[in-house]
């Protein structure tokens, strides 16, 4: 591993890539229109796993059929 120089160093200026916030970061601001588009996809996500949760109960529901009720006791 290298030292670095004070040259090398970080300003604090250069956006930060790890995925980490901390305060003093810069915010990204949404204009109400990209605001908008996000609550409708959001919306279209939800609506989308909710039939596909749908879809797997209800293939599973036919694929079982009567058997459900048929059990020894």
């Amino acid at each position: 591993m290298m030292a670095t120089t004070e040259d090398e160093r970080p300003t604090g200026d250069e956006p930060q890539m790890h995925g980490v916030w901390k305060p003093g970061d810069p915010v990204v601001k949404l204009t109400p229109e990209q605001d908008r588009a996000r609550k409708r996809r959001s919306a279209w996500i939800a609506i989308g796993l909710f039939a596909f949760v749908i879809l797997i109960f209800v293939i599973t529901m036919t694929k079982l059929g009567a058997n459900v009720l048929v059990r020894d006791l």
